[in-house]
């Protein structure tokens, strides 16, 4: 067989209330999901990181986290548990077909696999439309599905919005709370260390800042994106998030980006751009961007 055995959890004795749920991750944001939400960690590791995986108990559910290039569609049909969360990222074409040859997979073993929950990283511009003929609510097999970004069909009955989180694909740490002091003075007012893009908000800040501000604020930026950090250039970001008052997050691609949630690990309160104007030909719901986040009321400022 292709791909990974999964081997078979033992029951446990005087235990029956308690719901087992796979959690099968193939998208970084169910690291952010594990360790971060849920605060479980990772046990088993195996070729490096080829699989990992964990296990929680939670409020009388009892959760297998399982993730890597090992674990592959031939590996469901020896999933024990008759629940299912699976992550999935759908942010581009290659990565929605991938995502859907996943469902597939699932819905071939439907008889075995009885629920199934999706957490989906969406497209930036909000187009996820490839995810509602899997919904239950549509005569598909899928019973709910959490998407990050303010996707116009969010209904908070079948679609949930999901946070973005931090970055873990850039091994983003998870801080302990207890550690990160929250009423100490900071050395700085603000940090700004961020991909500039041409003729955005963010390059309009940077030149505010260096005119007026670089004396009191962090600042370092580069003007092309780069997918992984080095050890040196995360450790800098941290420290800039723990020795700031304020973190600067002026928009990117979309309103929403992972800067907010990792300054709030690190006691930073993020200082968000609230214009979601530039905005044009997208799904995403610009009448309620950052809804999930204002519903809540964190102490952030919205500019």
């Amino acid at each position: 067989m292709n791909g990974l055995n999964v081997e078979t959890s033992q029951p446990v004795v005087n235990d029956s209330d308690v719901v087992s749920i796979e959690l099968w991750s193939k998208a970084s944001i169910g690291f952010y999901l594990w360790q971060h939400i849920l605060r479980a960690s990772l046990e088993t590791r195996a070729d490096g990181n080829a699989y990992v995986s964990g296990a929680a108990k939670l409020n009388g559910f009892r959760f297998k986290f399982r993730s890597g290039p090992l674990l592959t569609i031939d590996s469901l049909q020896h999933m024990s548990a008759h629940n299912l969360i699976l992550v999935l990222n759908g942010r581009d074409k290659q990565k929605i077909k991938f995502a859907v040859d996943w469902i597939a997979g699932v819905d071939r073993l439907k008889d075995q696999i009885r629920n199934v929950g999706l957490v989906v990283l969406g497209d930036e511009q909000c187009h996820n439309s490839w995810l509602r003929p899997y919904l239950q609510s549509n005569g598909g097999f899928v019973k709910f599905v959490f998407v990050v970004y303010d996707w116009k069909l969010i209904d908070d009955r079948v679609i949930y919005q999901w946070p973005l989180g931090v970055a873990t694909y850039r091994q983003f740490p998870t801080p302990e709370a207890v550690k990160v002091n929250f009423e100490t003075s900071r050395p700085y007012v603000c940090n700004l260390v961020a991909t500039i893009y041409a003729d955005s908000s963010r390059l309009e800040l940077l030149n505010i800042l260096k005119e007026k501000y670089k004396d009191i604020c962090i600042i370092k930026v580069r003007f092309e994106w780069q997918p992984k950090e080095t050890t040196d250039s995360l450790s800098y970001y941290v420290e800039s998030l723990r020795l700031s008052d304020l973190t600067l997050s002026p928009m990117g691609m979309n309103h929403e980006c992972y800067r907010i949630y990792e300054a709030m690990a690190f006691g930073s309160v993020p200082v968000i751009e609230d214009n979601v104007n530039h905005m044009k030909k997208t799904s995403c719901d610009t009448r309620t961007a950052f809804r999930q986040l204002k519903q809540h009321n964190p102490p952030f400022i919205y500019e």
